[in-house]
């Protein structure tokens, strides 16, 4: 199993809305596609962002990031919320959090 840490960037910070994280972990499921590996997922919503842990089935030939970028990208396009809501989504560059462990 892979975890992959992920954050979507609000396109303005506001107050969190406690439905928001079950409205972003929804177009999740709804947009993965076997390919993905999604076993589990987590949200916490922030008022700048809202962090992911991803839960990824272990595949030899790709890596978890990978995998997790296609799946966030996927959903971006598709959920008009999460297209109104955050920016697009792109590489973690922030050196405080690794974009995934192996546990």
């Amino acid at each position: 199993m892979h975890l992959v840490h992920a954050s979507l960037v609000r396109r303005r910070p506001e107050r969190p809305d406690p439905r928001e994280a079950a409205r972003v972990l929804d177009a999740l499921w709804a947009h993965a596609i076997d390919h993905d590996r999604l076993e589990h997922a987590r949200a916490h919503v922030h008022p700048d962002r809202t962090d992911l842990l991803l839960f990824l089935r272990q595949v030899p030939d790709e890596e978890p990031w990978h995998l997790a970028a296609d799946l966030l990208t996927r959903c971006h396009r598709r959920a008009p919320h999460l297209a109104a809501t955050y920016l697009p989504p792109g590489p973690d560059t922030s050196a405080e959090h690794p974009s995934s462990t192996n546990p």
